[in-house]
């Protein structure tokens, strides 16, 4: 199982950290998905879109779930899987906020 993830507060946060967080993560996945690609020496060309990784982005609190996966030689697709926020009151407990937060994953 691998997963890559980063977590920022939105203190910190800015367009610009954004878009170099989302593209950490996704250039570290794509090596991970290399990786596992090139050490399953029985895997055939058919299979190379089965294996999806994924990666979650959470950014004070907001969850951007995507997962990557190699289509075709040196073709990646990125694909936004799903977006949450993080209850911030009981309130928001009780309206089934949570309800979102498992479907997400």
């Amino acid at each position: 199982d691998v997963v890559n993830r980063e977590v920022t507060s939105a203190s910190l946060s800015n367009r610009g950290k954004y878009y170099k967080d989302v593209l950490k993560l996704t250039l570290a996945t794509k090596q991970h998905l290399n990786t596992i690609i090139s050490s399953l020496h029985s895997l055939t060309p058919k299979k190379l879109p089965s294996i999806k990784l994924p990666i979650v982005l959470i950014v004070s609190m907001n969850c951007h779930i995507s997962c990557i996966n190699l289509v075709d030689k040196n073709v990646y697709v990125l694909q936004d899987i799903y977006t949450f926020n993080y209850p911030k009151t009981i309130k928001e407990i009780k309206e089934g906020v949570i309800d979102d937060i498992m479907i997400g994953f």
